[in-house]
């Protein structure tokens, strides 16, 4: 049973927006974006950051009328994520499925067929400049990949990873899954892009760490914790913050985010 009281008090007096939060509805706006652009019709994710991002866009085109699959990889087709179940493999959201297969089934067709338009959502352990992933060997931990090495095979993918310079690097120390269909990633510290046949990230918007930061701060501040000589186009921006709306949704599915301290 979900605390109905609670997830309403953290939408309605939590004031200030955290820049984990600012992340996620960037995200969302990225990949909403993405989807109608490029006709997608289905949305891949994983757990987490990315799982939450993934859910926004799902009822936000819900609401425009737009039809949107989300898939799960173990084999769930078509499931509404639903506020309080953060788990997405747990049985209330199982249940709103519309096809349960397997795992062959969710990659080998859905997500890397010929004629699937299947975008991907990932976190990472690490990313680098060219968008390659290292979820195997960070340190001394072997994590593996889980199912990122299959769900890169979608038409286009996204990353979403808090950003620290030891996450996000120059070059990642091994490659779990190339970066070659990484077209964004987006972090708490803005918004980097591949434009047009670039294969290295471009520096396109920032996340502001209080409402008076400035921009010129922000990019200086991205730039210093980026491992390379990060790009940054002529006239970036600052990401807007949530409207009303988007702060609803996000925190119907988020309400225990504690993962950085800062807030805008």
């Amino acid at each position: 049973e979900y605390d109905w009281a609670r997830v309403m008090k953290t939408i309605h007096t939590r004031r200030h927006v955290r820049t984990s939060e600012m992340m996620l509805v960037a995200a969302a706006r990225e990949i909403r974006d993405k989807v109608v652009l490029n006709s997608y019709r289905t949305i891949l994710s994983g757990a987490g950051s990315p799982g939450i991002a993934a859910w926004l866009v799902y009822h936000w085109l819900r609401e425009e009328g737009y039809g949107i699959d989300l898939l799960w990889g173990l084999g769930r087709i078509g499931y509404m994520p639903l506020p309080g179940q953060i788990n997405p493999v747990g049985v209330a959201q199982t249940l709103t499925s519309k096809v349960l297969t397997d795992i062959t089934d969710i990659y080998g067709v859905y997500v890397g067929g010929r004629n699937a338009k299947c975008i991907s959502v990932l976190g990472a352990m690490q990313v680098d400049r060219f968008g390659n992933i290292n979820n195997t060997r960070v340190g001394r931990r072997s994590l593996g990949s889980g199912g990122a090495g299959d769900a890169i095979n979608a038409r286009e993918t996204v990353v979403v990873v808090k950003h620290l310079p030891e996450r996000v690097v120059k070059d990642v120390s091994y490659v779990t899954c190339p970066g070659n269909r990484v077209k964004t990633l987006v972090t708490t510290l803005g918004i980097f892009k591949k434009l047009g046949e670039d294969k290295e990230f471009t520096l396109t918007a920032c996340i502001p760490t209080t409402k008076s930061t400035s921009l010129e701060t922000c990019v200086r501040r991205t730039k210093e914790q980026c491992g390379w000589d990060l790009r940054v186009v002529d006239k970036p921006t600052i990401v807007p913050p949530p409207t009303e709306k988007e702060l609803y949704w996000l925190r119907l599915f988020n309400t225990h985010d504690s993962s950085d301290g800062e807030s805008t």
